[in-house]
């Protein structure tokens, strides 16, 4: 009975915790592009969030946005990071504006090479290992990532 109880107030303990470290995803900066007619101001608004709230529902998001006079479709896209915090990419398409149109997605059955996608999947597994030893940093001065964990760069390179 005595190990129960110790036990149970471990549990408590450890719930009381997660509780205080929030791990919802947030805004961390909002980046608007496309948008030469239609004021951010306005896009941010139909946008929903601000800096420190909780991720918006990326279908909601563009639905609202969408229906801004002058905005033929938009796009919301997460990624990672401003600190601890999401990089939300907020892209609009509007009237009378250049249609950015792309090839048709191939049909064929081509794959990649066994060996390229180990590789590829070693360095995912390396990733995920740093960012859970909180050493995921990049250095972008090149123009491209390149992660400071010496065997993840070794990986990239």
């Amino acid at each position: 009975m005595k190990y129960r109880f110790l036990l149970l107030v471990s549990c408590l303990g450890l719930c009381l915790q997660a509780g205080v470290n929030d791990i919802t995803p947030r805004v961390g900066l909002i980046e608007i592009y496309g948008a030469r007619k239609v004021s951010p101001e306005k896009i941010r608004q139909a946008l929903g969030a601000k800096p420190g709230d909780p991720l918006p529902s990326r279908l909601a998001a563009e639905e609202r946005i969408d229906k801004l006079s002058g905005v033929v479709v938009s796009r919301v896209e997460a990624a990672c990071c401003e600190g601890h915090n999401m990089v939300l990419y907020v892209g609009v398409e509007e009237k009378n504006m250049p249609h950015m149109a792309y090839h048709e997605t191939p049909t064929g059955s081509v794959t990649l090479p066994a060996s390229l996608m180990n590789s590829y999947h070693d360095f995912l597994d390396e990733v995920a290992g740093s960012i859970r030893g909180r050493n995921a940093d990049e250095d972008l001065t090149a123009g491209y990532s390149l992660m400071q964990d010496p065997e993840c760069r070794r990986l990239q390179e």
